[in-house]
């Protein structure tokens, strides 16, 4: 058996408070993570996280050479994927 020894890569997806807040609302998301049906929670958790938590790194922070960082904020899942697949020749 093969051992798969640092192939792991890193890959951070960022967006903008306003969209995570839209997508939060999506069907796609309400149908496939229970937790979030409950909207007021669901929303207010969001914010809360963001003002007590730091939720990304710093830039230069993660020198991991496996490791991609994207604001997904405009782009499509599909754009996204493309984008993690080419940058580690996948």
């Amino acid at each position: 058996m093969k051992r798969l020894v640092g192939l792991f890569s890193y890959v951070e997806l960022e967006a903008e408070v306003s969209e995570r807040l839209e997508r939060n609302r999506s069907e796609n998301r309400l149908q496939h993570k229970p937790t979030k049906c409950d909207l007021v929670w669901s929303e207010q958790d969001l914010l809360d996280s963001m003002k007590y938590y730091r939720l990304n790194p710093k830039p230069g922070e993660i020198t991991h050479e496996r490791y991609l960082r994207i604001n997904n904020t405009s782009i499509s899942p599909d754009q996204t994927a493309r984008l993690i697949q080419e940058y580690f020749s996948l």
